[in-house]
């Protein structure tokens, strides 16, 4: 390409950035910025030229938006992204999806896309938009692999005449970055470098009003051109725009019978082509289609202009919320109610200052210890005397204003207010009393999330669009043998490496193994939460369930533990029950087991004589019911040698009942004439039962 054709590239590539950044960028940047000032707070949201009006009156700030803007981050930090697939067409099966999700969860892994993603959400809840840039890195490896990054939003111009959120009715996308001669010269050569040096010194007539964001923030020692910026240590940066533009052309596909259309990759030559349509088996075929051309250039000298080597705009966005091509953020809502808490808190804490001393009434001449200049500056001082002449009229104080109605309110319906248009509730930022029961706090905090539908359907939609992309780049790209480790956790959480091969040919049937570059799969998100979020759940459900009566092993409860030796317990526990006994343990044991045999057979024992012993005093009971009705005249000595020796009734009195009345029966004389006459007769035939050897009397 001629160096005529290559200015005139340089020159159209400028005039579109001009155009895209004219087209609302600039006003974009100047509403991003500051609601990034008011986000960040610290002196930032109250504007220069309303301080010095103040003339020297409280200029309060108190952030209200940056606690609603973190428990956002925090919906977000909650719930991550899990990707997988599920065949959908052509040569895909379920075999294939699996390793392609295994093979994107390694991306992401090298990525660290959490991180990424949760400043691209950042982004976008803050500065109304973020987004991802997803290419092939050749760094690490030769053969490429996935890589994500996020650029700054500020140097990322959509296209100003689209309205879609998928970047795939986008006609072009700009990057703008700045970059020094050994950054351009590592990307594009030293030729180009040394082309962007002439230039620059002898095209320095306008200026840009492009800011950056750096550590260091705005540099008042910086001067600028249109193209060039030039810092304090004469380190001089060159504004590169990037842009990525379709153009319609005609160029081959891949027609498959099904009716599917597939660009042909760039780069391979008309053999490639057709042997490439034969694999697949597709018709090669010519057809217009729309290619996405990648130029690169300064403002008069063109860096790169050629086909991308992506079917896509590599741009992925996230806007919070999305109305036909304008997009807002959570912090734009909230600046009006801020500056509003700012300012009535500032006016709050000046009619209390003025309280304090709202000055005195002083007779002319009539002060004796100090002079009205001194009263003056002192007058609100405490323990303050004020001594004045005798005769002369006593300085009264001036009384002070009264604070008007509502003034002290004020302040508090502004933070109501950030926090009703940001959607983010008492209950969502744990603020709620102890009056209110968990039940209820839980409720309003599934309503809070409900409020924060917008926002984060959007993050589902954006990662949806970042998976996708990651599966064109991956089926494109992992064409041919690759070896991955996926790192993986066994039951006892120790780390498991398993080497994954993919696209490589079976030596027996000579077969592509693991294809990823085959088929059509549909993309899954699933919202997995925080894995410490995640593992306490999880232990506090197992607890529970274990006091209910589950019986949960005890394996489970300490993985989803928070200890930090977890591998270890859990290995000693296995240790433990696989290893011999101690015989010292063992001993103790028999030890404990013999002593608990002779506790038992102690208390048998004794529960078998407690038991005889009762059975003897019952008995004994007994005779003694019987002696005393055989003869009633008993129980009156009977009562009196229990009560001497103190024995206590637990009855009514008395102790031992007297029948008919204590009286002796009578059953008259012996007239029985068959008694013998050695023996002496009986006097009744009672004396007669009780004689002889065998009798009914008692054996006590």
């Amino acid at each position: 390409m001629s160096k005529t054709n290559e200015t005139a590239i340089a020159g159209e590539n400028w005039s579109r950035y001009l155009y895209c950044r004219d087209r609302g960028h600039r006003e974009y940047i100047a509403k991003a910025q500051r609601c990034e000032n008011f986000y960040l707070g610290a002196g930032r949201q109250w504007d220069q030229s309303d301080v010095e009006a103040l003339n020297g009156r409280p200029a309060m700030e108190i952030n209200a938006i940056f606690a609603v803007i973190n428990t956002a981050i925090g919906l977000q930090l909650r719930n991550r992204m899990d990707i997988s697939f599920k065949p959908r067409n052509g040569m895909a099966n379920q075999g294939t999806a699996d390793v392609l999700s295994k093979v994107v969860m390694q991306i992401c892994d090298n990525c660290s896309l959490p991180w990424l993603e949760t400043q691209v959400y950042s982004d976008g809840v803050i500065q109304r938009r973020g987004y991802f840039d997803v290419r092939i890195s050749f760094d690490d490896t030769a053969i490429g692999e996935v890589a994500v990054m996020v650029p700054d939003p500020l140097d990322v111009i959509p296209d100003p005449d689209a309205n879609d959120y998928d970047p795939k009715s986008w006609n072009d996308v700009t990057l703008v970055r700045w970059m020094t001669l050994d950054d351009i010269e590592g990307l594009y050569g030293k030729d180009k470098a040394q082309e962007v040096l002439r230039a620059s010194e002898s095209n320095s007539d306008d200026a840009t009003d492009h800011e950056r964001n750096t550590f260091g923030g705005p540099d008042s020692n910086q001067s600028a051109d249109l193209y060039r910026s030039t810092d304090d240590k004469n380190t001089t940066r060159y504004l590169i725009v990037d842009r990525q533009h379709r153009k319609l052309i005609n160029t081959d596909v891949f027609l498959f019978p099904s009716g599917d259309v597939r660009p042909v990759p760039s780069g391979l030559d008309k053999e490639s082509k057709v042997l490439k349509a034969q694999e697949l088996g597709a018709y090669l075929t010519k057809r217009l289609v729309k290619k996405v051309r990648w130029t690169v250039s300064t403002y008069h000298v063109l860096l790169h202009d050629e086909w991308s080597p992506y079917e896509e705009l590599t741009i992925v966005p996230y806007f919070p919320y999305f109305r036909r091509g304008r997009s807002r953020g959570m912090v734009d809502n909230a600046i009006s109610p801020q500056m509003i808490f700012n300012k009535a808190t500032s006016q709050f804490l000046h009619i209390i200052n003025t309280s304090a001393n709202s000055g005195w009434k002083v007779e002319e001449d009539s002060l004796a210890n100090m002079t009205t200049d001194e009263l003056e500056d002192r007058g609100a001082e405490t323990g303050l005397v004020v001594e004045f002449k005798k005769g002369r009229k006593e300085p009264e104080k001036i009384l002070p204003n009264q604070v008007p109605t509502g003034t002290d309110r004020l302040a508090d319906k502004c933070e109501m207010y950030i926090k009703s248009v940001t959607g983010i509730s008492d209950a969502m930022q744990g603020l709620n009393g102890p009056e209110v029961s968990g039940v209820a706090i839980q409720s309003k905090q599934y309503m809070g999330q409900a409020q924060m539908g917008g926002p984060l359907d959007n993050l589902a939609r954006t990662r949806n669009i970042l998976a996708r992309r990651i599966l064109e780049l991956v089926q494109r790209w992992y064409d041919s043998e690759r070896v991955m480790v996926i790192t993986q956790d066994t039951e006892s959480l120790e780390a498991e490496h398993v080497q994954m091969r993919v696209n490589y040919q079976d030596e027996i049937s000579g077969d592509i193994l693991n294809d990823l570059t085959v088929g059509e799969y549909e993309v899954v998100i699933d919202e997995v939460p925080n894995q410490s979020t995640f593992d306490s759940g999880q232990f506090e459900q197992a607890l529970a369930m274990r006091k209910e009566g589950v019986a949960i092993p005890d394996s489970i409860l300490i993985r989803h533990s928070n200890l930090t030796r977890k591998k270890e317990i859990l290995l000693e526990i296995e240790n433990a029950k696989n290893a011999p006994p101690d015989p010292i343990v063992v001993a103790q044991t028999a030890e404990i087991k013999e002593k608990t045999r002779l506790l038992k057979a102690q208390t048998e024992k004794t529960l078998i004589q407690a038991v005889g012993e009762s059975v003897d005093a019952q008995y004994g009971a007994m005779q003694s019911a019987q002696v005393i009705a055989s003869n009633p005249l008993v129980a009156a000595i009977a009562e009196r040698l229990l009560g001497s020796s103190g024995y206590q009734d637990q009855d009514q009195p008395p102790v031992v009942p007297l029948l008919d009345g204590g009286r002796q029966q009578d059953f008259g004389s012996n007239t029985n004439p068959m008694t013998p006459i050695p023996l002496p007769a009986p006097d009744s035939p009672f004396e007669g039962q009780q004689a002889g050897m065998e009798t009914i009397r008692n054996d006590l």
